[in-house]
């Protein structure tokens, strides 16, 4: 099962789930989720370094005086046996419930087949689209009423560690949420919004203060894989308008975004066309060179190619 079709679950009955895969942002949500919809009175949690296969049968097999429900939630890097986990799903009734939280990226068919297809495979969230998906998600489930306008300012910002977006989030639960709130947040912690950086690299004729700022306040390769992600947005764009004259960003990049965010994209893309070719070599130079380097020599080799980068857009 994947996630489109995991809201039918929640309305189910079932005793027992199996969620893997690698979004830890997914995980930590659906998990949250299968909690809430099994609700019992007691609960134990394990995880790999104290889970007793022991401990985890006699929590589920014995009665309790404390408690007319139970929920066991295993988490773990590695896999239980087959033998294992039909031992525990033999104990779930009404009353006992099992959750296993598997982080693990590799398929696991084996143990599909013992929770009798009731699981859920997690990947991580390739592009916008899904990343949007999943904290919209995230906002319905802690009633968060974020605009579109906050969710994509965390989106970008956290493109590469979603992960930190939901944590971002949780602080408003039950709140509402605009990108001023966020913006004044970033401000207080000195944190420099990725896209306001690049549409500034872009436009402004001076920015080494810029590049020096966001140098010290991001690693390198992370850095380097937003720069490549924005450049391949403007390509896209640059790509579509050629043949098709005029832009759809819906069909173009998967979604719509802000009117003033595409108005800056498609200067943008005017900007650097019949460029794209110097622009993706340079970054690709670059990126041989920082896996080469060690962390002190990469940020100066990024100063150096930034300030590079900048001069060969402007010219």
């Amino acid at each position: 099962m994947y996630e489109k079709d995991f809201p039918r679950v929640l309305n189910q009955k079932i005793d027992y789930f199996f969620i893997y895969g690698s979004c830890e942002l997914s995980l930590f949500l659906r998990l949250e989720q299968l909690k809430k919809k099994f609700s019992c009175e007691q609960k134990l949690f394990l995880s790999q370094s104290d889970c007793s296969l022991n401990t985890a049968y006699d929590f589920l097999s014995q009665n309790s005086i404390f408690s007319n429900s139970k929920l066991l939630i295993i988490e773990s890097t590695k896999a239980l046996s087959s033998k294992d986990l039909k031992a525990l799903i033999s104990l779930c009734d009404d009353e006992k419930k099992l959750i296993f939280c598997l982080r693990n990226i590799k398929a696991q068919a084996d143990i599909e087949k013992v929770f009798n297809g009731y699981f859920l495979r997690v990947f991580d969230k390739k592009n916008t689209n899904e990343r949007m998906n999943i904290l919209n998600d995230f906002c319905a489930f802690y009633n968060i009423k974020a605009s579109y306008e906050a969710l994509l300012f965390l989106e970008r910002n956290y493109e590469f560690d979603i992960f930190k977006a939901g944590c971002e989030l949780l602080k408003y639960k039950n709140l509402s949420l605009n990108i001023n709130d966020l913006k004044e947040q970033v401000s207080e912690d000195d944190f420099i919004n990725f896209d306001d950086f690049f549409f500034a690299f872009i436009f402004n004729d001076e920015v080494n203060n810029l590049i020096y700022s966001i140098v010290n306040s991001e690693d390198s390769i992370a850095l380097l894989n937003k720069l490549y992600s924005q450049f391949l947005r403007l390509f896209s764009i640059i790509a579509y308008v050629k043949e098709n004259a005029n832009i759809d960003f819906k069909v173009c990049l998967g979604y719509t975004p802000p009117i003033d965010v595409c108005k800056k994209l498609e200067q943008a893309a005017r900007i650097i066309d019949y460029k794209t070719k110097d622009i993706l070599l340079l970054l690709q130079e670059c990126e041989l060179d920082l896996k080469r380097h060690s962390s002190d020599y990469s940020q100066q080799k990024m100063i150096s190619q930034l300030i590079k980068l900048h001069f060969l857009i402007k010219n």
